[in-house]
């Protein structure tokens, strides 16, 4: 592991000794290439009917994790198969696709319904807080997983 040694000017004028590590430098880079990253979230069915709402840079990678339940998919969708990507949203970054996710997962079932048959409300009608230029409805990836051979392989 590499230190590197800076000195740091203080409001008050003092000079104070900073070690960084490589790593804590190299992690606050990745964290901000994530943030500017196109992400996406989406909303898929199980196989019992319930609803699960995640995020990913990568729709086709998380389907496929989810769907061979081989320990990289989420928990809930271990014991709950994931039939049909219901919708999917791209995010120009990470924080904005994580307050759409975290605004999906307060609703009822019936508002997720509604939401999946318009899709391009999403910022009208169900989160007006939210601005409105920063989600894009992306149908080309819903559809039965099945339809998706590269994911059930």
């Amino acid at each position: 592991m590499k230190c590197v040694a800076m000195k740091k000017e203080t409001q008050s004028g003092t000079k104070q000794k900073q070690i960084l590590t490589g790593d804590k430098k190299e992690s606050v880079g990745k964290e901000r290439a994530q943030q500017e990253r196109i992400t996406y979230i989406y909303i898929v069915e199980c196989e019992d009917h319930s609803f699960y709402t995640g995020i990913t840079t990568d729709v086709k990678r998380r389907m496929k994790e989810h769907y061979q339940q081989k320990g990289k998919g989420a928990k809930y969708t271990h014991s709950h198969k994931i039939r049909e990507i219901k919708m999917v949203w791209e995010a120009d970054t990470y924080a904005s696709a994580a307050r759409l996710e975290y605004a999906i997962k307060q609703l009822k079932r019936e508002e997720k319904q509604k939401l999946i048959l318009n899709p391009e409300e999403v910022t009208k009608i169900f989160f007006p807080g939210l601005k409105e230029n920063e989600y894009r409805v992306k149908k080309d990836y819903c559809g039965l997983v099945s339809d998706f051979g590269d994911i059930v392989k």
